[in-house]
C-alpha cells in the first residue's frame, strides 16, 4: 500500500506502529520557529533574535525501512536590535535507514549531502555571501502510537564541510572585498539543535 507522510517540524502528532515497506512513498512540508534573547547587563538593552525555517522533502523506500531522499530548506533569522535579515538556503540528498527498537519505536539513521549558502546584511549597509557543502550523518528515533501520525527525534548530528565567505569589509570609510575558504567538522549533540518532525501519514 503506498504511504504519503505530510512532515511538521515542529508539532504535536503521534505515529502508525507499521514497518516503511518498499515501494512506499514520504512528501514531507515543515516548518518551525526558534526565539533566543540577550541581555547586555551593563547597559540594560535587551535584544530578541528570531529564526522561522521552512522545510519541504521527499522519500522513497526502495527496500523495507530503507529511503532515498531529497530536501529542501529555508532560514530567516532576524534580530530587533539592528532590524536586519540573514536567509539560509539549502538543498540535499540522502539515505535513511531504519532499525527497529520495541512494537512502536525506531532507530533511524540518515547520511546526506547538502550544498547552501546564505546572503547576510550589516547595520552598515554592507553584504556578504557564504557557500556551504557538507557530507551530514544524523541519528534519532522514531514513535508510531497511531495509525496515521508519529514523532521523529533527531539526537545527534555530524558533518565534514567546505565553507566559502565572499563579502565586503568597511575598515575606517573604506570598504574592501574580502574572501575566505575553509574545513570544517561539526556536532550537535544538545536539545538546542535538534530536529523534532511530526507525521501525518495518507
Amino acid at each position: 500500500m503506498k504511504k504519503i507522510y505530510l512532515t511538521f517540524l515542529i508539532a504535536a502528532f503521534g505515529i502508525a506502529a507499521h514497518a516503511q515497506s518498499k515501494g512506499d512513498n514520504l512528501l514531507g512540508l515543515g516548518f518551525g520557529t526558534t526565539t533566543s534573547k540577550t541581555e547586555d547587563f551593563q547597559s540594560g538593552m535587551t535584544s530578541k533574535a528570531t529564526t522561522y525555517s521552512a522545510a519541504l522533502n521527499y522519500g522513497y523506500f526502495f527496500k523495507d525501512n530503507q529511503k532515498l531522499f531529497a530536501l529542501l530548506l529555508y532560514n530567516r533569522a532576524k534580530s530587533d536590535l539592528d532590524d536586519l535579515a540573514n536567509n539560509y538556503y539549502n538543498i540535499g540528498v540522502g539515505y535513511g535507514r531504519y532499525f527497529p527498537l520495541l512494537k512502536k519505536f525506531y532507530a533511524q539513521v540518515l547520511p546526506s549531502i547538502n550544498y547552501g549558502f546564505t546572503d547576510n546584511d550589516d547595520v552598515n549597509g554592507i553584504s556578504s555571501k557564504t557557500t556551504m557543502v557538507q557530507a551530514n550523518i544524523a541519528g534519532g528515533v522514531t514513535w508510531f502510537p497511531f495509525k496515521h501520525f508519529g514523532f521523529e527525534l533527531n539526537v545527534l548530528s555530524v558533518g565534514f564541510g567546505y565553507t566559502k565567505s565572499t563579502g565586503e569589509q568597511n575598515n575606517n570609510g573604506a570598504v574592501y572585498k574580502t574572501t575566505q575558504s575553509s574545513f570544517n567538522i561539526t556536532n550537535q549533540g544538545n536539545l538546542n539543535n535538534q530536529t523534532f518532525i511530526a507525521y501525518l501519514k495518507f
